[in-house]
């Protein structure tokens, strides 16, 4: 994969003798070779993949493949890093201090663990289990039960997102790990992004990945051993979005 970078080098203190010609040459380095697999089970996996330069400008995006070959980036020599996702349970390996070479390759590997599965119960333990009362329908509209503060106006996600100025929840649910709250505005895709990037940046969130087009933005961000993705689409004069924390 080429990435297109433009290095500029400065000329200083250039003399100009009449009638003489004064020749500079401008030589610009090699670019080294990046290689990034995904590893999981032993076996290469498919992972998403952004390189950055170290000014945290990001200069790829793309995907591991599952055939073991690696994904290659041609870059400017100098310091990297990159972040690669698994592509089924969210997880990230951050790999800090590439440093590349000119016209050297220099190879990275992001291995992830096998996720755990829960232990068996026994039909003992089935049968002794306490009996839960399922909550009514009306009980899970309440805004108590969507992680709202009374009235349906304060924080989701028990405090750790704030809740866009229009949005209304329309539910909310637990996965795993993670916690997933669907939501309606008025407000476009864009909007809805640039609030939940600056409200979460300003919390110390740093931004992994974002896109926004007409009717459609994504932004994903990370602080210490937590992940936040928000998906936004237009339908028709609303906005569906949803939110989604990760605890890993």
């Amino acid at each position: 994969m080429n990435v297109i970078q433009r290095p500029v080098v400065e000329i200083k203190v250039v003399k100009i003798v009449e009638g003489r010609t004064t020749e500079k040459i401008v030589n610009f380095a090699k670019e080294g070779i990046l290689h990034v697999k995904a590893i999981k089970k032993n076996a290469p996996c498919k992972a998403q993949v952004w390189v950055y330069s170290e000014d945290n400008k990001q200069r790829g995006n793309s995907w591991t493949r599952k055939d073991g070959k690696p994904l290659e980036y041609k870059l400017l020599p100098g310091s990297y890093y990159a972040k690669v996702q698994d592509r089924t349970d969210r997880s990230v390996r951050e790999i800090r201090d590439i440093r590349l070479q000119s016209g050297k390759t220099a190879t990275v590997n992001a291995a992830f663990p096998v996720e755990k599965k829960p232990p068996a119960v026994s039909r003992t333990q089935e049968q002794s289990a306490p009996t839960v009362e399922k909550p009514s329908p009306k009980a899970l509209a309440a805004p108590q039960a969507q992680g709202l503060a009374p009235g349906g106006k304060g924080p989701i996600m028990g405090g750790a997102v704030p809740l866009y100025r229009d949005a209304v929840v329309k539910n909310s649910m637990n996965m795993g790990n993670g916690t997933v709250v669907a939501m309606e505005s008025s407000g476009s895709p864009a909007e809805i992004v640039s609030f939940y990037k600056k409200a979460m940046t300003e919390r110390g969130w740093s931004v992994m990945m974002e896109m926004a087009r007409d009717k459609r933005a994504t932004l994903m961000l990370q602080k210490d051993n937590k992940q936040l993705m928000l998906g936004a689409k237009k339908r028709g004069e609303k906005t569906n979005f949803s939110l989604t924390l990760i605890k890993k």
